[in-house]
């Protein structure tokens, strides 16, 4: 029945399985077949474990529900369960899946609810919890597409987007494939060891590192999220102590809050000590509490009357049964069915709904969890562009440092080694400049700098300033170029002579303060390099957000000279706030909170300060009243122009 099965057995270990056996299966039936069918089947999956010494991979569908006495829609086309047996199985690491093929195509999914449909529903749940009935719905909805091609490229393009901890991909004979990226526990066991880990409670994730913690302590702290993972954490210590050893029901932690590419999800943890069968481990527990509500019997009910459909594979449960009383199965939710031969896939989505849900809220959270099946983010590392000297090695070390590993910290990056110490970096650097080729990934490639073209790099040791390019991956990758004349002074301190002059343009199309990638330096260039080449007249681009303010260059942070109507013979600096969606500049940083005891160059010695700056404040740079700055790291201060022949857009 199952051709190949990929299950993620840790954070870091996938493993294929191959060569099939036997499958043992449950087809669709009613209640009372399931109820003799299914506690067989697992019985003779358990038995078979036994005598082959092969592990079984497989899933449990939600409608087996029925086997225990708990209501659910009469099932599809799904059977209510399947375990293959496999004789082969190999690990492979993450970053070298199997094989794939040429790619998928997915059509826009179809929520089976719209916005409206959804509150209507909410709204009759309010009426059941008022009445007593339950305390906890969790509702649910399918979203359906189109497809065509891989399903096993699609499948590694939502972990990736998911980050499921507990991923499974089970390749079925007539064209189906599950993919189920799920990020949540259902059982592990190990002989008499067992562990569940409840998840409830989801969050956005912030743009930057510090706004991910605020969002974080926020769901930590969240009295309605909190009551719900608790109600769910007490349901599952409850159906364990079913069969569990007395006293061995433990909740070894409450409402740790977990990063997830897209998402924040609390978790907690139960584990207990049982011997009993797997029909009896089964019949206490599933299908887990987290995905029916609270109490499950009569809230399953419920969720037959509210649902149109029977869920089928989502919010069952997909895994692999071992030898030795060792199983390890997760809650199926993130899970997608593709029918090849009918050219469709299916994703279920949904939430705890309580009586302080807001549907509107609630709908949004549905959104954000099925975002993982749009468009793959492309493959990034971080970047670092740092001003390198070999006698005083990178300027503003500890700036870059900073930014980097908090961007790191924000994706769940390692850095490289060589980075985080500035003798080894220096080293490095230092090496990696006087070598003109070889096969290492640390090496020094002949740059490219934006204002001065092609440079080759000088025989021997290197001299002089350098800008270099750090594409912090999981190796260190050196790319440098020496800086032309006109910024071989401009570290930061007053310039020899007058400021180097840019000419500038305006970007034709705003930037969205909400995308998160504006505040992370990586090698995803894309946007910055399509408004340079939108404007070959200019050295650099200024980029504007959809509020109507400016944010940055392409290259550069801008600072603008004001002068406050109150007081217009003391003039300051203004620079945008991170807020209106522009990366955290190093040098601009270094202006803003400069180490204890020293003050920074600045033109004139104006102060600078964070200040909204609205496109109409350029006006002025074109009347020639105020100046206009870019700053960053490796060239220091530049004064810009804003020529009458670019052409400002209509909100000027």
């Amino acid at each position: 029945m199952i051709r190949e099965a990929l299950v993620r057995t840790t954070p870091s270990r996938w493993e294929r399985f191959t060569d099939p056996r036997e499958t043992v299966l449950v087809p669709p039936c009613g209640a009372g077949d399931a109820s003799r069918r299914v506690p067989a089947a697992l019985a003779r999956i358990e038995a078979m474990t036994r005598e082959l010494r092969l592990p079984a991979v497989g899933f449990i569908s939600y409608e087996a529900g029925a086997a225990y006495g708990l209501a659910v829609h009469p099932p599809d086309q799904t059977p209510l369960l399947g375990f293959t047996f496999f004789a082969r199985r190999e690990s492979f690491e993450p970053g070298d899946p199997p094989p794939r093929g040429a790619g998928y195509t997915t059509g826009t999914w179809e929520p089976a609810l719209n916005a409206r449909s959804y509150e209507e529903k909410i709204l009759r749940i309010k009426e059941y919890l008022a009445a007593g009935e339950t305390y906890q719905v969790n509702f649910t909805y399918p979203l359906r597409s189109t497809f065509s091609g891989d399903p096993r490229a699609f499948f590694f393009d939502i972990c990736a987007a998911q980050g499921g901890a507990f991923a499974a991909f089970l390749d079925f004979e007539g064209g189906q494939a599950l993919l189920s990226a799920s990020p949540e526990l259902f059982l592990h066991r190990q002989g008499e060891q067992i562990r569940a880990l409840p998840m409830k409670g989801t969050a956005p994730r912030g743009r930057t590192l510090r706004e991910d913690q605020v969002n974080l302590e926020r769901l930590r702290h969240c009295p309605k999220e909190r009551a719900e993972n608790l109600m769910i954490t007490d349901m599952i210590r409850n159906d364990l102590g079913r069969i569990a050893r007395t006293g061995s029901v433990t909740v070894p932690e409450l409402f740790r809050v977990e990063r997830y590419p897209r998402v924040l999800q609390m978790v907690s943890s139960v584990t207990a000590e049982s011997d009993v069968t797997l029909p009896e481990l089964l019949e206490a527990t599933f299908p887990c509490a987290s995905i029916t509500g609270a109490p499950k019997k009569r809230t399953m009910e419920l969720i037959r009357l509210l649902e149109d459909e029977p869920r089928g594979f989502y919010t069952g449960s997909v895994g692999i049964i071992e030898p030795d009383q060792r199983l390890r199965l997760n809650v199926a939710i993130r899970t997608v069915l593709v029918d090849r031969s009918r050219g469709c896939a299916r994703f279920g989505v949904g939430s705890g709904i309580v009586w302080d849900s807001d549907p509107q809220r609630e709908y949004q959270e549905c959104a954000t969890k099925a975002s993982i099946l749009g468009a793959p983010d492309p493959a990034f590392h971080l970047l670092e562009t740092v001003r390198w000297n070999p006698l005083r090695g990178v300027d503003r070390f500890d700036g870059h440092l900073k930014r980097a590993s908090e961007s790191a910290r924000y994706f769940g990056i390692t850095l490289p080694p060589e980075f985080l110490d500035q003798a080894s970096l220096h080293s490095a650097i230092g090496e990696a400049l006087a070598r003109k080729g070889g096969d290492s990934a640390v090496q020094a490639v002949a740059g490219s700098d934006a204002t001065t073209g092609p440079r080759s790099l000088p025989e021997g040791e290197p001299s002089g300033d350098w800008r270099v390019r750090l594409v912090l991956g999981p190796r260190l990758e050196i790319q440098g170029a020496p800086l032309p004349e006109e910024f071989s002074s401009a570290r930061g301190g007053p310039p020899g002579g007058p400021l180097p002059r840019w000419r500038t343009a305006l970007a034709t199309s705003p930037v969205s303060p909400g995308r998160a990638w504006l505040y992370h330096k990586t090698t995803r260039r894309g946007l910055y390099e399509e408004h340079l080449a939108a404007h070959p007249q200019a050295r650099e681009v200024l980029l504007f957000n959809t509020r109507g303010n400016l944010t940055e260059g392409c290259t550069t942070s801008i600072v603008l000279e004001r002068r406050d109507p109150s007081s217009p013979e003391a003039p300051y600096l203004a620079t945008p706030p991170l807020s209106e969606g522009l990366l955290p500049g190093v040098f601009r940083e270094s202006l803003l909170n400069p180490p204890r005891g020293t003050t920074p160059w600045t033109p004139g010695g104006m102060p600078l300060v964070e200040e909204v700056l609205p496109l109409p404040l350029l006006e002025g740079v074109l009347r020639k009243e105020v100046t206009l700055y870019l700053v960053n790291s490796i060239r220091g201060w530049i004064e810009a122009t804003l020529d009458d022949s670019v052409l400002l857009p209509p909100i000027l």
